[in-house]
Parts: C-alpha cells; sequence; structure tokens
C-alpha cells in the first residue's frame, strides 16, 4: 500500500512538472529528483540503493521527514538511530543548493 501511494504521488509529480521537467532534461540530459525519506530499514535500504544510481540522476534535494509509525522501540531500551547523521558524518553536509 505504501509502495502504492508513493508511486501515485510520484506520477501526480511528473504531470504537475512534466513541461519544466522536459526543459531541466533537455539542458541535462538526466531527470531532476527530489529524494523523501523517513530513515527507517527500508528507506535506509532504498537510499543505499540510490547511491549506486546516483550518477544517472540531477538530484536537487533530499527531504527527511517522520514515518506514520513511529519506532516503538523493543521493549530492551534499544533506541532509534537516524541513518541521516551517520550519512552526513560519512559523506560530509551540504547546507547550500546552488
Amino acid at each position: 500500500m505504501r509502495q502504492l501511494s508513493l508511486v501515485l504521488f510520484t506520477m501526480l509529480l511528473m504531470l504537475a512538472y512534466g513541461s519544466s521537467a522536459a526543459k531541466a532534461q533537455a539542458t541535462t540530459g538526466k531527470p531532476r529528483t527530489i529524494i523523501t525519506t523517513d530513515g527507517e530499514v527500508d528507506d535506509v535500504d532504498s537510499f543505499i540503493r540510490l547511491l549506486l544510481y546516483s550518477n544517472e540522476f540531477d538530484i536537487v534535494g533530499l527531504v527527511y521527514s517522520s514515518s506514520q509509525w513511529h519506532y516503538a522501540g523493543d521493549g530492551k531500551g534499544t533506541r532509534f538511530i537516524s541513518e541521516m547523521s551517520n550519512t552526513a558524518e560519512r559523506y560530509g553536509e551540504r547546507s547550500e543548493l546552488r
């Protein structure tokens, strides 16, 4: 269900910005992409997979948001660890987009 919602949302974005995306593609040859992630295991795996193909896209933004279902823990005191801070530590932060 979540993947279907993501696919439908992506398709709507593509329709809404079709003409501007076509102009951007004509100049760079790569599709402009905004990545959204919530930092949970499934999105971390998808993010790693995206990094393998990142040379094929013009990545213009990364949106880190909270999930609808939050981590409740495992009852042993294990804390949720955000992968975004680990990624920024490894690869560096970028605060400006120009």
